[in-house]
């Protein structure tokens, strides 16, 4: 077994949910697939981050596998291995996880954070405008074959504009 992440196909779903008040839960739904090499993966843990202006709105942070009742270790401010960035590291249970060849393993990490979310009040509408700045896609030490991008508003908002948008991107 060896312990090279590069010989697995990252894929995640990366979804923001902004709760009514301002807090900010983010789940990146992990699927690490064996399909590059030719031997069994063993994977002991995985790191995952953000940029590291962010840490200092990070509340809290857990992880887990398969179901939600199966936590694992987080170590939370480890870096990624790149200036400039906050990394938190999972860790696998006895001895990690063996993921054979076209074998798969799912695990979830759930950042919690405050202090993203400004509002502002249109004097001419009365409405009110939630802003929300975070980068839209995960920092991974590896690249990703595939990454979904979510955001999920609370009740009774709607969306109108963003950089995104406006980038063209």
């Amino acid at each position: 077994a060896t312990t090279n992440l590069s010989s697995l196909d990252i894929q995640v779903n990366h979804a923001f949910e902004i709760q009514n008040g301002g807090l900010v839960v983010l789940k990146e739904n992990f699927r690490l697939t064996n399909t590059h090499g030719e031997d069994t993966v063993l994977l002991q843990n995985f790191t995952t981050g953000f940029p590291f202006n962010y840490g200092s709105n990070l509340d809290y942070c857990f992880a887990y596998g398969e179901s939600p009742n199966e936590q694992l270790k987080v170590l939370v401010d480890v870096g990624l291995g790149k200036l400039g960035f906050y990394g938190v590291n999972v860790i696998f249970p006895n001895s990690g996880e063996q993921i054979g060849i076209n074998e798969s393993h799912r695990f979830t990490v759930v950042f919690v954070f405050s202090g993203l979310v400004s509002v502002e009040t249109s004097n001419r509408t009365n409405e009110l405008w939630w802003n929300f700045t975070f980068p839209l896609f995960p920092s991974l030490p590896e690249p990703a074959s595939e990454c979904n991008v979510r955001i999920v508003l609370f009740n009774e908002t709607t969306y109108s504009d963003s950089l995104l948008a406006q980038s063209g991107s």
